[in-house]
């Protein structure tokens, strides 16, 4: 099995700041490396689309896993909004295709996370829509509510959340 990890954001598009000046782009990054250090523990082969703090455009890091016939991709993100109040976890899927995959994630992200459960919901977003394998896009919590982003900062609750994704994927794919 290969699962294509995409640490979204990245280089020059740091994403979403938090109040304290949090970047998701880092949160995204920390999250996917544990994920694939799990990953590989349990034999899993990992793709990294974006390996280090640098730009890689959307439609490359999907052209990328699409080329390399991954079996999976999860794209990480944190969430934001203008209302700092907003908080919680949710699991973008684009099509049929994904439906397993987001739930798995989605159920075990708030096991792991104990966060409010905010749902699956169909996206638009390229990096779900234009890959080929069962894909599906995380927002672990928001970064915009001072709360959440204590906890997207904190290494402990970055590899809970990492066990999250490496449990919904290794779920659906028994």
């Amino acid at each position: 099995m290969l699962v294509a990890l995409d640490a979204s954001h990245g280089g020059k598009d740091p994403g979403a700041v938090g109040k304290n000046g949090l970047k998701e782009s880092h949160v995204n990054l920390a999250v996917s490396n544990k994920a694939r250090d799990a990953f590989k523990k349990a034999g899993i082969d990992v793709l990294m689309l974006r390996p280090d703090d640098v730009f890689v455009a959307i439609s490359k890091r999907v052209e990328i896993a699409n080329r390399a016939k991954a079996d999976y991709l999860v794209s990480v993100h944190c969430n934001a909004v203008k209302d700092r109040a907003a908080h919680g976890t949710e699991t973008f899927r684009y099509d049929r295709k994904d439906i397993p995959l987001a739930n798995s994630l989605q159920l075990n992200l708030i096991k792991q996370l104990a966060r409010r459960d905010r749902g699956v919901k169909q996206g638009q977003f390229l990096i779900i829509r234009a890959a080929k394998m069962p894909a599906a896009l995380v927002e672990l919590a928001f970064i915009s509510n001072i709360e959440e982003e204590k906890l997207l900062g904190d290494p402990k609750f970055q590899q809970l959340a990492a066990k999250a994704i490496v449990d919904g994927v290794m779920k659906v794919s028994n």
